[in-house]
């Protein structure tokens, strides 16, 4: 069911970039991007990207936002962090910061703390203080802390 789903927005996909429609060409680039990970394809979703071209100039940010939020996802899966960092940095940069994106700029957030402590970098306390983000990144606020002192017994509870 869902296979099918992602060859009908291929098939979309496909006419949106034949009419030159930036807007439904990047809504139906970051829905398949979306497929892919759900699904776990990630080498698929790497591939996918590296044979499109996002039209990053016409399209709105918070679209642009979600684009990088899921090449950060591909790419700290494939383990190349640095990518993964830069793409997240950019997505949390081009979302917009408004009641009503907070949802994903918790998402945001939380996936470049995980991909700063996977690069061996510990984010500064004023991270986890974030207007907003205070609840939803206080277990990543407890394991940089464990982190930081080193305690292996209190890293694997």
């Amino acid at each position: 069911m869902v296979v099918s789903l992602r060859s009908q927005m291929m098939k979309f996909l496909k006419l949106a970039t034949l009419k030159h429609d930036n807007e439904t060409k990047a809504i139906l680039i970051v829905s398949i991007l979306r497929n892919f990970i759900l699904l776990g394809e990630i080498t698929l979703a790497s591939d996918f990207v590296s044979k499109i071209e996002f039209p990053s100039n016409d399209v709105a940010s918070s679209l642009e936002a979600r684009y990088y939020f899921y090449l950060s996802k591909i790419n700290a899966i494939q383990l190349n962090y640095s990518a993964a960092n830069d793409y997240i940095v950019a997505a949390i940069r081009k979302a917009p910061h408004n009641k009503n994106s907070l949802g994903f700029l918790q998402q945001a957030n939380k996936l470049f703390g995980v991909i700063q402590l996977l690069m061996g970098d510990i984010p500064e306390l004023s991270f986890f203080h974030q207007e907003g983000m205070q609840q939803s990144l206080y277990p990543y606020y407890h394991l940089t802390n464990t982190v930081k002192l080193g305690d292996l017994n209190k890293f694997t509870n």
